[in-house]
């Protein structure tokens, strides 16, 4: 069986596109023929990845300092050459499985007619748009194109966001939920060594991640405590206007944007850090939050779905009310007067093995091609 996996962006500072390119690790690793394309590839990852004996295709079209829809003309255009190249790559084999992923590569499905298995992490708001053609173009691309293109299987992450999912789908798609998996020991052999106020956050930098709504706790909470620090890691089309946000409330002693950092240099920060803050909605699941429980950290997240089906209130960390700063400012204020076990949040996070992910999907795609291969 060849697994075609089909991504945006093809980096390290993406959760999702991160975990599927783990995932393509493990398929090869069981003997799988492994493919991954991509609009954008970061080159160390595309080297490292051939390394291992999978093969990269880039359509090398997307800006990654830019969101997709931000650059419709790279889309397009990566849309047609990514399917020139499957189509090319595909009429050579005779059992293949594609995996599509994320809000415009799922739109590939419309033109490949193989066995194929769309991943929707999660449903944006378009009520949050205030431009009323946005809304329009919203909603014909994901509501009516992508949840109902002719998948063989709908994947998504959590309970949430299939029920989402569900009332939106026009066609008897099967739905199936399965949680993304992390490459657990490296966070469960992290030893804790937590300084008081000193916060992390972790992630890519774009709007929906609400970096800002950070910033701005954290300029009510410094007045009472000005030791109070918050690193955010990560890159993105975010940053300068986040930049400009922490300068403008002379912030610079209390928070530090560090940008993409070494693998070795986050586990640290984040063995040390009180607590994560993780803000994003709409979100698929929160990855980094499994990474964080791993490590033995707390997390402070909004309380939304689907972050509410990992963060317990009180037993894995603290939940705040949606777009309250106020609440979240005393949270970063009074966080050291709340206990957290730590064998316990890493005990939560062990389900999410991505060796034991992986068997699932490696159980779904095979079956998945013998039943489609079996008709021909």
């Amino acid at each position: 069986m060849h697994l075609y996996y089909v991504l945006n962006y093809l980096t390290n500072t993406t959760g999702g596109e991160h975990f599927l390119a783990d995932l393509a690790c493990e398929m090869r690793k069981q003997g799988h023929s492994v493919t991954i394309l991509a609009g954008y590839s970061d080159p160390t990852l595309e080297e490292e990845l051939k390394g291992l004996g999978i093969e990269v295709l880039s359509a090398s079209v997307l800006d990654p300092e830019k969101l997709p829809y931000h650059q419709p003309a790279n889309v397009a255009l990566m849309l047609y050459r990514l399917t020139r190249k499957i189509s090319e790559s595909a009429s050579k084999e005779t059992e293949i499985v594609i995996h599509t992923n994320s809000h415009f590569p799922n739109l590939i499905t419309y033109f490949i007619r193989k066995p194929c298995i769309g991943s929707i992490y999660h449903i944006e708001n378009l009520a949050e748009l205030t431009n009323a053609y946005a809304k329009y173009f919203g909603y014909i691309v994901q509501d009516v194109l992508e949840v109902n293109a002719p998948y063989t299987i709908l994947h998504t992450l959590s309970i949430y966001t299939a029920e989402m999912l569900k009332s939106r789908l026009f066609r008897q798609t099967p739905v199936v939920i399965i949680p993304p998996g992390i490459r657990l020991q490296k966070y469960l052999s992290l030893k804790r060594k937590p300084e008081l106020g000193h916060y992390l956050m972790i992630g890519r930098l774009e709007p929906r991640k609400h970096y800002e709504h950070a910033i701005l706790a954290m300029k009510l909470a410094v007045k009472r405590n000005p030791n109070l620090k918050l690193t955010i890691i990560g890159d993105g089309p975010s940053k300068t206007n986040l930049e400009a946000l922490i300068k403008k409330y002379s912030l610079e002693k209390n928070i530090t944007l560090l940008g993409k950092t070494p693998e070795n240099e986050k586990l640290d920060l984040l063995s040390q850090a009180e607590a994560l803050v993780h803000l994003g909605y709409p979100e698929g699941f929160g990855i980094v939050i499994i990474e964080a429980l791993a490590a033995g950290t707390p997390v402070i997240a909004y309380n939304v779905p689907p972050l509410n089906e990992l963060v317990k209130h009180g037993i894995a960390g603290l939940l705040v009310p949606q777009n309250n700063i106020r609440s979240l400012a005393s949270d970063l204020l009074f966080f050291h007067k709340f206990y957290f076990n730590e064998e316990y949040l890493r005990e939560v996070a062990k389900k999410y093995e991505l060796k034991r992910i992986a068997e699932i999907f490696r159980s779904v795609y095979e079956t998945l091609a013998k039943k489609y291969f079996a008709k021909q």
